[in-house]
């Protein structure tokens, strides 16, 4: 099933879907364009067994598996993102970061050492911060140290 959805997207037989032929590809899934800012955070998070800036047959299905997942939660993430963005900036800074995390945490407070894990977790675009996309990683990293945390077994280190 892969093999043909691969076939019909690589419309230039190229052996890969560019970031164009990605961009239809999800658009089918979820209905409607995926934003630059959503196209290349599946890029980059699924272009990681051959990277090359294109999602191979090998990745295609982490990509559109990534996709579902981002797009089932999109609007509670925007809406989240809308609510702790306090600079206006469009992304979560490490201080507002720690708010949404304390909010996540039932109001306690998160340490600086949890943030930044979850951001070495969720900072795919490496710029410090999370966008939209960023932030279901930044969830995710969340619930899976309280997890651990639960367990007695998280040990976070910074290096």
């Amino acid at each position: 099933a892969n093999a043909a959805i691969f076939r019909k997207y690589d419309t230039n037989r190229s052996g890969k879907l560019e970031p164009d032929q990605v961009g239809h590809l999800l658009a089918s899934i979820g209905g409607e364009e995926p934003s630059e800012e959503e196209l290349n955070y599946i890029l980059m998070l699924c272009d990681d067994k051959n990277p090359n800036g294109a999602i191979d047959l090998s990745e295609l299905q982490h990509a559109m598996q990534a996709w579902k997942t981002y797009i089932a939660q999109r609007d509670e993430l925007q809406a989240a993102l809308d609510k702790f963005d306090v600079s206006g900036s469009g992304k979560l800074e490490r201080e507002e970061l720690k708010a949404y995390l304390t909010q996540l945490n039932a109001g306690k407070e998160v340490t600086d050492n949890e943030v930044e894990w979850v951001l070495s977790q969720a900072d795919i675009f490496s710029d410090g911060a999370c966008t939209t996309p960023e932030l279901a990683m930044a969830t995710a990293a969340w619930y899976t140290h309280v997890e651990k945390k639960k367990k007695g077994s998280f040990a976070c280190t910074i290096s």
